[in-house]
């Protein structure tokens, strides 16, 4: 009787530790890593975030190179493709022997040719078709967080905010533990009028990633536009202790110390920031939608219509190309669409506007995005 009972605690014990024991991260198939490209950062190709999820999982399978050119064309930079090819490679060796990669489903090879189809017209800026393939997608794949987060940053390119923010929330529902989709969110959610309004979301994913940077550097400057200056100090060491050579977090640490008016500890913290490597995670150049980082210009002159266009009762939308260089200022200007008669004042109005520079990882970055400038006469 004994031995029974001695025999029921172990098995008891042991029940306990394999539900307690941390679940081993299940390694990507080759739709969330495509997928997890397509959708980050709203703003950004967080090129460097799928790196480096590929480094920590691994893959369940080996890359073909036309995987890697689809890789490729979706924003993956070379980092990337070198983590691709490792990790393919690694998830083929087990107990030192060579295995064969597990053959892709029907319904797996069906979802991943709508999401390379979603992506080629990502890449051509074509976002109706991109919503089509996705959706497509998720017709297979239900519940696959990734591809909802991908159609949440087409949507948004499609200007259809609410409908991005209730595939984030689905994402949410379906992993609850999914740092990336409580950023997704918390992007969505940010507003420069009420910046408390995405926090929330926010702490979340860092809670949920103690070293997700992209989302330190966020709720810094959030608490930073509230005053909150020795909460973001404090935000900022803590990342500082888990990634001690971040350049980015050191400079960013650096600015808030100076607006406490610490200028010897913000200059040694400058300092730092200056003698340890360039992060070569960071491009220097992204592409973005109409949006930079939820935020409208910080100065922006409207355009002066011209009297020829008013005469003529001429009204429209000029669309430009433009790119805003890393102190926000607006470097250059390419006319996409619009009447003649109003592409001059348009193009005069938006040299003149002016950004709060775009970060990655603290690292200001030039950007291409899209504006668009309306004409419309006075109603009498």
């Amino acid at each position: 009787m004994k031995f029974f009972t001695l025999l029921w605690v172990f098995f008891s014990c042991g029940m306990v530790v394999a539900q307690t024991a941390p679940a081993t991260p299940k390694r990507m198939g080759s739709v969330e890593v495509l997928a997890r490209l397509m959708g980050t950062s709203i703003e950004v190709t967080e090129s460097y975030r799928v790196e480096r999820l590929v480094r920590q999982r691994g893959l369940s399978f080996n890359p073909t190179d036309d995987y890697l050119r689809t890789v490729r064309s979706a924003g993956g930079r070379e980092p990337l493709l070198a983590a691709l090819r490792a990790a393919g490679q690694s998830a083929l060796q087990e107990n030192g022997r060579t295995q064969q990669p597990a053959a892709l489903t029907d319904s797996e090879t069906a979802t991943l040719s709508h999401l390379v189809r979603g992506t080629e017209m990502w890449d051509r800026r074509s976002f109706n078709d991109a919503a089509k393939g996705l959706r497509a997608a998720l017709k297979l794949e239900p519940d696959n967080v990734y591809l909802h987060l991908s159609l949440a940053t087409v949507l948004l390119f499609k200007h259809d905010k609410k409908a991005a923010v209730e595939e984030c929330r689905r994402a949410i529902q379906l992993q609850p533990d999914c740092a990336d989709a409580h950023a997704e969110l918390a992007r969505l959610l940010d507003d420069p009028k009420d910046p408390k309004k995405a926090m929330p979301e926010y702490q979340e994913a860092l809670r949920l990633e103690p070293d997700y940077a992209s989302v330190r550097f966020q709720i810094g400057y959030v608490m930073l536009q509230q005053g909150n200056v020795d909460e973001a100090i404090a935000l900022y060491r803590d990342g500082l202790q888990l990634d001690p050579k971040n350049a980015g977090m050191h400079r960013e640490l650096g600015e808030a110390l100076a607006k406490k008016g610490d200028t010897v500890a913000a200059a040694e913290q400058f300092r730092l920031a200056a003698v340890l490597p360039a992060d070569s995670t960071v491009p220097k150049r992204i592409r973005i939608g109409g949006k930079i980082e939820g935020k409208k210009p910080i100065y922006s002159e409207p355009p002066v219509y011209p009297a020829d266009a008013r005469v003529s009762h001429v009204t429209g939308t000029v669309r430009l190309e433009v790119v805003v260089g890393t102190d926000g200022s607006v470097a250059e200007v390419k006319v996409l669409s619009g009447d003649p008669l109003l592409v001059k004042a348009a193009v005069n109005a938006v040299r003149k506007w002016r950004y709060e520079p775009i970060l990655i990882n603290g690292s200001p970055v030039e950007v291409d995005t899209e504006v668009d400038i309306n004409f419309e006469l006075e109603r009498r």
